[in-house]
């Protein structure tokens, strides 16, 4: 629900469509801070953070717009019918009225954020006009909320209204860096997987599974985060790890093909050589003619 004018009394936590509903979190606005139209009800920094939030929590829904910045310790967070994902420091998470979600610390970390819950016309058109998304945004562990939360402990009209500009303006970066949604933790660590063990043979629906998805949003998924399919991204990994062999070590082709999953050396080096432009033999003789040369070789196209 959006912010209505007339809306003045807001029950206690209610519940909506089995959801706890938390009310805005009204005080006492000035004249010029309802001029100006985007309200801070609250700000603050956690101060007494406790372990396993996210267990004892429900979905709930806020009659508010919310934004948290996590910069220390590491929680957990489930947004309407999303999987749940892990929250790590530097991630900011925004939340609009209505917005069914459960977010808090997990395990024996502890969860420390800096948090706004605002509200008003301006928030809304913001949000129509796409600028305030749902999601999880990536900013870092600097502490960029930090300053709004100490102008609201001010009894100051101006400072208020100087963090309600500070709010806008952040906002406003937010959408304009579009970095929205952190990688899915799943890809985050098959990615991973395949840099730490290039040895490993990884089939399609492996990978798929790993990351709890369909084969299709896999691919779409790896494309967003890597430029690249996965079948390429595990080849380049491979290629690489070979090349940094053929450079360092007495090892054969036929070995190294085999220590990266190709039984077939023929067939490992048609693929080195469509990925680095040099068969292995050519650029192991390169390397040794040119030792002072990078070791590794860009991966420019993908075929």
């Amino acid at each position: 629900m959006l912010w209505r004018k007339e809306q003045k009394i807001f029950p206690e936590n209610a519940e909506a469509g089995g959801e706890l509903l938390y009310p805005f979190p009204c005080r006492n606005f000035s004249q010029e801070e309802l001029a100006y139209g985007l309200w801070i009800g609250m700000a603050y920094s956690t101060s007494a953070p406790h372990e396993n939030g996210y267990v004892r929590m429900k979905m709930c829904k806020f009659d508010f717009y919310s934004v948290s910045h996590l910069y220390q310790g590491q929680g957990k967070i489930r947004i309407g019918r999303q999987r749940e994902m892990i929250l790590r420091p530097g991630d900011c998470i925004v939340i609009p009225p209505d917005t069914p979600n459960r977010y808090g610390s997990y395990g024996n970390n502890l969860f420390f954020e800096d948090s706004v819950k605002f509200s008003g016309p301006v928030a809304d058109m913001m949000y129509s006009a796409g600028v305030i998304r749902t999601g999880v945004y990536h900013l870092g562990q600097t502490r960029l909320l930090r300053q709004i939360v100490e102008f609201m402990e001010v009894p100051s009209v101006k400072k208020r209204l100087h963090a309600a500009l500070l709010l806008q303006n952040f906002l406003m970066n937010l959408y304009l860096a579009g970095n929205v949604d952190v990688p899915d933790p799943g890809i985050e660590v098959l990615l991973k997987m395949i840099q730490d063990v290039p040895e490993k043979r990884w089939h399609l629906e492996e990978m798929a599974g790993l990351c709890q998805v369909s084969k299709n949003q896999l691919r779409r998924t790896f494309l967003e985060h890597t430029g690249m399919t996965p079948k390429f991204y595990v080849d380049s990994r491979k290629i690489h790890a070979a090349a940094e062999l053929l450079k360092s070590t007495e090892l054969s082709v036929r070995k190294i093909a085999a220590q990266f999953g190709w039984n077939d050396p023929y067939h490992f080096s048609r693929r080195f050589k469509q990925l680095t432009g040099l068969a292995p033999d050519h650029y192991r003789l390169q390397q040794n003619e040119a030792a002072n040369r990078d070791a590794i070789p860009k991966i420019t196209k993908e075929e």
